[in-house]
């Protein structure tokens, strides 16, 4: 279980995963010295990943879809070099990827069939899930 002062750490760190400890203090009213103890042990805890978000379109793949594919794609699937996600469920994957253009979507869907397929036209809420303090 979290305490609440992880909680605010954590919740500051999704706010802002480049955050000083100095500022990060400012906002919550933490010592300094608490937020970097709480830190490390989150950080041992494993409970802590720093990760880039990269903006697609800007890097040459305008294209994005969700997909749900049968699960013996599976071995197929994860060696595509442009698959960002894929998630299992009980019955079928659903993958994120991204393609340069319109014929590569359009291969990869006569290859491997998907059940179900969604064009992401805009992303209009990530990474944005915070945990509640204890009441």
């Amino acid at each position: 279980m979290l305490s609440n002062k992880e909680i605010t750490i954590i919740n500051e760190l999704r706010n802002n995963s480049r955050i000083k400890f100095t500022q990060m203090s400012k906002n919550t009213k933490i010592p300094v010295s608490t937020i970097f103890d709480n830190h490390k042990l989150l950080e041992k805890k494993d409970l802590l990943k720093n990760v880039s978000i990269l903006k697609y379109e800007l890097l040459g793949f305008p294209i994005r879809i969700c997909a749900q594919i049968e699960k013996n794609y599976l071995k197929k699937i994860i060696l595509l070099k442009n698959v960002n996600s894929i998630f299992q469920s009980y019955n079928s994957l659903m993958i994120e990827i991204f393609f340069r253009n319109l014929k590569e979507r359009e291969n990869f869907i006569e290859e491997f069939k998907p059940e179900k397929v969604y064009d992401i036209v805009e992303e209009l809420k990530i990474e944005s899930f915070r945990l509640n303090h204890k009441l």
